[in-house]
């Protein structure tokens, strides 16, 4: 019998919301497993098997499609330069920051950052897929413990 969010608590399911909420509103830092299960008073194996239970993805997938989606849509709104953007969702290396987004969205940040909407520009692969406006990808650094 497959496990869904159903066999999940209401205390566990509080638990994992608070564990979605943290990496969302911090993106900058180092987030792994092991800290997160620490925090939340989880075991390990028990954060990563429940938080894929209930949010249908894992955890280090969940982390690198938030951070990727926060930086489109900085990047896309303009707020801050695409120099910092990476640092702001957590990527230290700049390259590291411009080859996931690269390969995740297929375009480059800075052109992205530069599309003028007039144009006949055709959007990247828009953040859609997950709840959270998240899609698929593997390459997330700071997300394995």
């Amino acid at each position: 019998m497959e496990a869904n969010h159903k066999t999940l608590s209401r205390e566990e399911r509080n638990k994992l919301e608070g564990v979605k909420d943290h990496i969302c509103t911090n993106l900058k830092e180092r987030l792994t497993v092991e800290k997160l299960a620490e925090k939340f008073m989880f075991s390990k194996s028990t954060l990563r098997r429940q938080f894929t239970i209930f949010f249908k993805l894992p955890i280090s997938e969940f982390v690198f499609q938030t951070r990727m989606t926060k930086a489109y849509l900085l990047i896309k709104a303009k707020d801050k330069p695409v120099s910092v953007v990476g640092s702001y969702v957590g990527y230290k290396d700049r390259s590291a920051f411009t080859n996931a987004f690269t390969k995740h969205f297929g375009i480059p940040p800075i052109e992205l950052f530069n599309a003028n909407p007039c144009d006949d520009f055709i959007e990247p692969n828009e953040p859609e897929n997950h709840k959270n406006g998240l899609e698929n990808h593997k390459n997330e650094p700071n997300a394995h413990d």
